[in-house]
């Protein structure tokens, strides 16, 4: 599955690097492209192993911001 994710608060490469590591280490992820310019990724990911809103989860616990509003679960 192909979706693409709106990021807030994304100001250089490092901030490109940084997510780009840590959704391509997520089990699940086949591949992801940040896009600077347009504050977004684009992310292949597998649904049956991984859902959209645990990758904005994570993008999230970086310190950026997904739009996502569902509040966080602690046991996660």
């Amino acid at each position: 599955m192909e979706k693409t994710i709106k990021i807030e608060g994304m100001h250089c490469k490092s901030c490109v690097r940084a997510i780009q590591d840590k959704i391509s280490s997520l089990r699940g992820v086949d591949s992801v492209k940040v896009n600077l310019v347009e504050n977004s990724t684009k992310v292949n990911f597998n649904s049956n192993i991984i859902t959209l809103e645990k990758i904005q989860k994570e993008i999230e616990y970086l310190g950026y911001s997904t739009g996502l509003n569902t509040p966080k679960k602690e046991t996660e």
